[in-house]
């Protein structure tokens, strides 16, 4: 998902994408992907094979997400 972004033009600094597998080795539900634009998040989820779009503000990090993976 992330190269897909890049290709599409996203700067890496800019994009975070959620784990695709769990601490125990499981792939996860769904995938989550985020853009920071501006003072926004354009934010993304996989999940079974639909997408699921919204636009959300920045966090006071600067990031998207709350924790440590990007």
């Amino acid at each position: 998902m992330r190269s897909t972004l890049e290709s599409a033009g996203f700067p890496a600094e800019k994009t975070e994408v959620s784990i695709t597998r769990t601490p125990t080795g499981l792939e996860v539900e769904a995938i989550e992907a985020a853009v920071h634009v501006e003072d926004e998040c354009v934010v993304a989820q996989l999940r079974g094979g639909s997408v699921t779009l919204a636009v959300l503000p920045v966090l006071e990090t600067g990031f998207c997400f709350v924790g440590d993976q990007r």
